[in-house]
């Protein structure tokens, strides 16, 4: 242990702390002013903004997408089954059992649900 230790726990103090800078009056704030707008235009409240900005994209969803989105299958296509799917029915088998029949699934963790 060296003499600053054996100090602190004497409860000595080596040097005075600095001076609070907090003390004394507050300085003036320094306000800069915003420029103004040029003579002869008026500035625009935030509403007249916000409703140039919907009106812009009121006109933009009117006109279109840039780039048009290229034709997508027909949903209803996708939900027929095709010959080679299996048939679910006659399996008898439902949850985890049918996807790991069927799906060649793996189950992880099968979690019980209890009532209560």
């Amino acid at each position: 242990m060296d003499a600053a230790d054996e100090a602190w726990l004497a409860g000595a103090r080596l040097a005075e702390p600095p001076a609070d800078l907090d003390d004394g009056p507050e300085p003036e704030p320094v306000l800069q002013e915003r420029p103004s707008a040029p003579s002869g235009t008026v500035r625009e409240t935030p509403r007249q903004a916000a409703e140039r900005r919907a009106a812009a994209h009121r006109e933009a969803a009117l006109r279109g997408p840039a780039h048009p989105a290229p034709p997508t299958a027909d949903p209803a296509e996708d939900d027929l089954p095709s010959r080679d799917d299996p048939d679910i029915v006659s399996t008898g088998l439902v949850g985890a059992a049918l996807v790991v029949k069927l799906l060649d699934g793996k189950v992880l963790e099968e979690i019980q649900q209890q009532d209560g």
